[in-house]
């Protein structure tokens, strides 16, 4: 079960994006700044389910790694939608 051909990139553009919000963050306003912030915390907090369900899958048996593929699938577009919501209002 080699997950990481498919989730490794994704993992990557989603750490690299939360990454800019972190410099955007660094250079806003105090008002600004509290809410990308409050943004990031949401995005870190996706990743890190986003990453323990890879954690579950890589050791899942054969029967669950289909239905925790789906569900990670679906996770991870999520993430991207998220990510992509927030990069439209900050403009990143």
């Amino acid at each position: 079960m080699n997950i990481s051909s498919w989730q490794k990139p994704k993992l990557e553009e989603i750490s690299a994006k939360i990454q800019q919000f972190k410099a955007q963050a660094k250079q806003a306003d105090a008002k600004a700044r509290i809410e990308i912030e409050s943004h990031i915390d949401q995005l870190q907090d996706r990743k890190a389910l986003v990453q323990n369900n890879l954690s579950d899958m890589k050791s899942a048996g054969e029967n669950a790694y289909a239905e925790l593929k789906a569900g990670m699938e679906t996770a991870l577009n999520n993430m991207k939608t998220a990510l992509e919501e927030a990069a439209a209002k900050f403009k990143v």
